[in-house]
């Protein structure tokens, strides 16, 4: 999504210009968004949509790394406050 954000363009209601990212700045703009974004990705011609749209290819295909990231936590910040 991060890919193909700057250019999926959604009008909202106050005639300007949101992109995926920020469509929760306007409602009119927030509605016309739904789970069709994902067709929209895949459909696009737009060749600077095509790295997003590997991405979804792979994720269709289960051609998905088994391990993304690997994050070490420590003590939550409630734990680490002295009250």
């Amino acid at each position: 999504m991060i890919l193909a954000d700057k250019h999926l363009i959604y009008m909202g209601d106050d005639g300007k210009e949101y992109t995926l990212s920020n469509v929760t700045h306007n409602l009119g703009a927030y509605l016309k968004t739904t789970d069709a974004v994902l067709r929209e990705i895949a459909n696009s011609t737009k060749p600077e949509m095509r790295e997003a749209q590997k991405i979804l290819e792979a994720i269709e295909q289960r051609k998905i790394p088994a391990m993304i990231a690997e994050v070490e936590c420590g003590p939550s910040y409630a734990e680490t406050i002295n009250f």
